[in-house]
Order: C-alpha cells, then sequence, then structure tokens
C-alpha cells in the first residue's frame, strides 16, 4: 500500500524527470533519490497563500499566486462571488455535517486543486534544476478555521479533509480530463493520512514561530485578524517540541464580515470581549503565576485586518482597560509588533511587516511530525467564555460550478 501511495502523491509531473503516473513504476524511478517537498497552504475566507518546504534541507519558499502587486497572496474566490470558506462554514452550522448540499464542497474542492496546482507547476518549472535528479514525494497540509479543542472532532475538520483529499486527485487531472487511476475516496485509502492533512490556522501560526530565530520560551498571546474570523489564543512554550494551548477562541468577526455585518459596532464589541475573556481565563485559570505577566508579555497581531483602523482602537481601549482596573497588569501591554518574519523563508520582494500575512501558510510547511506536541489546558481550568456568532448571509454558488 505504501509503495501504491508513494507513486499516486508523487504524481505524473516533470521534476522527476520521469513518468511516474500510478501503477508504472520503472527501473529510472527506482534509481532516483527521494526529496520529500510539503505544501502549506492557507485558504483564507478572502485570500489564499502558499508556501513548499523541503524538509530535508530546511528550505522553504513563498509561491507567488498572486499577481505583481500582491505576489504572493492571491484572492480565494472567483470574482463576483462571496467566500466559500464561509458558506461552508455556515452550511456545517445550520444543516450539520450529513446535509451540506453539494455544490459547496464541489466547490471548495476546485479551487483547492487550482491552487495545488498552480504552487506545484510554478515550484517545478522554478527548481527543475535542483531537483530533476530526485523522484519528488509530495504532501500538503491544509489549514482550517477550529480552535485547538474542536479540532479533533470538528465536522468542520471532516469536511476540509476530505475536500482536501478530493482536490489532490482532481489537482493532477490532465487536462484533456481524464483521470488518474486508482482509488478516488478516503474510504478506499485510509493510510493516506500521513500524506495529506489539515491543521488549525492557529496552530500552525505557532509553529512557524516556534521554528523561528526569534522563539523564546514562555507565555505568548497571539490574534489573527483574517477576512473571515478572528483567532485569538495563549500558549506556553516549553522547548520547541512542546506548546501548551492554554486558552483559544474563535469568533466570524473577521474584516469581511465587518464590512457587510448591520451592526458592526456590535460586532468590533465581540472581538474586545474575546481580547479581554482569553486574557482573563489564562490570567485566572490556567497560568497565573507566569512572570511574564510583569511584562512585557510577547504578543502578536497577524493577517490583513491589523491594518483596520476600528481593530486597532479596540486593541487600544482593552490595552487601558487592563492598565486602570488590574493591579497586576502594570507594565503589560498588548500592543505589540506584528509577528516577526524568519531567514527560513523565501520570499523574494516581500516587506519585512509582510510576512505575518504568510505566517500560516508558513506554519503549515512543516511536517505533521515537526509541528510540535499539543498539550491542552489544566482539566480543572474553566473554559472561556464563549459567545456563538455565524458568518453573514451568502449567496448560491450554482453559477460558480459551470
Amino acid at each position: 500500500m505504501w509503495t501504491w501511495l508513494r507513486e499516486l502523491f508523487s504524481g505524473p509531473h516533470k521534476i522527476a524527470g520521469v513518468d511516474a503516473k500510478p501503477n508504472r513504476k520503472s527501473r529510472a524511478v527506482s534509481q532516483l533519490r527521494e526529496a520529500e517537498l510539503v505544501i502549506g497552504l492557507d485558504f483564507g475566507s478572502g485570500f489564499t497563500k502558499c508556501v513548499i518546504r523541503d524538509p530535508d534541507l530546511d528550505f522553504a519558499v513563498a509561491v507567488p499566486v498572486g499577481g505583481a502587486r500582491h505576489a504572493y497572496v492571491a484572492p480565494s474566490n472567483p470574482e463576483g462571488f462571496g467566500s466559500l470558506k464561509l458558506r461552508l462554514v455556515r452550511a456545517i452550522q445550520e444543516h450539520g455535517g450529513d446535509e451540506i448540499p453539494s455544490t459547496y464542497e464541489d466547490a471548495l474542492v476546485k479551487r483547492l486543486a487550482y491552487f495545488l496546482k498552480r504552487a506545484r507547476t510554478w515550484f517545478e518549472s522554478e527548481y527543475d534544476s535542483r531537483y530533476r535528479e530526485r523522484r519528488v514525494l509530495w504532501s500538503a497540509n491544509l489549514g482550517i478555521p477550529v480552535t485547538m479543542e474542536q479540532f479533533g472532532s470538528s465536522q468542520l475538520s471532516q469536511k476540509f479533509r476530505r475536500a482536501l483529499h478530493d482536490a489532490w486527485l482532481l489537482s493532477f487531472r490532465p487536462a484533456d480530463g481524464t483521470t488518474v487511476d486508482g482509488p478516488r475516496s478516503l474510504e478506499q485509502t485510509g493510510s493516506h493520512a500521513e500524506l495529506l492533512n489539515v491543521w488549525p490556522e492557529v496552530g500552525a501560526e505557532i509553529t512557524a514561530y516556534i521554528q523561528s530565530t526569534h522563539y523564546r520560551d514562555g507565555l505568548h498571546f497571539l490574534v489573527d485578524l483574517g477576512a473571515g474570523s478572528v483567532d485569538v489564543a495563549t500558549f506556553n512554550l516549553i522547548g520547541r517540541e512542546r506548546q501548551a494551548i492554554l486558552a483559544t477562541e474563535l469568533s466570524w468577526a473577521g474584516v469581511e464580515v465587518l464590512t457587510h455585518h448591520e451592526r458592526p459596532s456590535e460586532l468590533l464589541d465581540t472581538f474586545g470581549t474575546d481580547l479581554y475573556e482569553v486574557l482573563r481565563s489564562t490570567k485566572t485559570a490556567k497560568d497565573r503565576t507566569s512572570r511574564d505577566w510583569s511584562g512585557p508579555l510577547r504578543t502578536f497581531w497577524c493577517g490583513g485586518g491589523t491594518a483596520r483602523r476600528e481593530y486597532r482602537e479596540r486593541r487600544d481601549h482593552l490595552d487601558r482597560t487592563l492598565q486602570d482596573n488590574w493591579s497586576q497588569w502594570h507594565g503589560f501591554d498588548v500592543r505589540r509588533p506584528v509577528l516577526p518574519s524568519t531567514d527560513a523563508l523565501h520570499a523574494p520582494g516581500l516587506e519585512e511587516d509582510g510576512y505575518h500575512r504568510l505566517s500560516v501558510a508558513h506554519g503549515l510547511s512543516y511536517r505533521i511530525d515537526d509541528m510540535g506536541t499539543i498539550i491542552g489546558p489544566p482539566p480543572d481550568a474553566p473554559p472561556v467564555r464563549r459567545i456563538q456568532y455565524s458568518p453573514p448571509g451568502l449567496e448560491p454558488l450554482e453559477s460558480l460550478l459551470d
């Protein structure tokens, strides 16, 4: 089974220097040295980012999926349509995992396949000389909008995992529309999990930081302001191999949701509440004695929403509230810089303050085994105060599938 999977997921591509279609193993293929390449795909509600990594060489490159103005950021959705990601999330919330219209999933699969194929094609062209005499084993990790607590049992996790698998197969389909040989469903390729994985987006950002030269042990606070969702997390790092995720909150209060919301001030209040509650629950119940509370607590702001005035105002208000009302927060400052860049990512032309938008894709480009061991909060710690928010109303998808 493993030999067959290696053939399928290597796929037919020129970079190996041979035709590596499934069930067509040649003597030339068997004599080539293997090279593992990992695609980290951040399919955001508004924009998609992609990084490809060679783990053995510790070399990672950002894929220029965008245009001349924004090389490393491309619209996730076809022009004139809303967010596929938000549509799928809303469908799961309203209908449950077993009643989602196939049009939602089909559209997502097609879009994921487009980015996967585009990334591989660009890399094969750009680095042909480096890998021409290597037999490439591809794998891929896709970020999903769930908290670390929800990850294991979330219907969203299952749906995106299935979509990634189907998109991967579709991305190897030749231009004439013929299909590659082999199984077409998850049930038929159970051991594929080593090659195709989904991972919480906030966890990928933590991984990118852990693997960077800026890493340090201790308590951290992270806020990712995306187009659809906002991730807020506190985590404690105990060496690069162990990460204690103390508290996470995900709300649908991102930039695009805010722009089209009937009551934007109410949504911004939600954002401010999430920031406060994650910090409060961490301080009072999950890591009371950390020396990092005396400041400065290392805080990172990520995502396209960091440039929006409305979010900055709520952040500053939170900082004043903590300073004025909690004596133990003296010297603590949540107005810290964006996630720092790393020398390990090759992205020509990327400005220093633009790295944070690639941090999820960068973290996803690591092997799953290199993402560290997740340790939950203390078992007796109360949960973060939860408020449920749904993505806004979205248009039908049918015309996307023509």
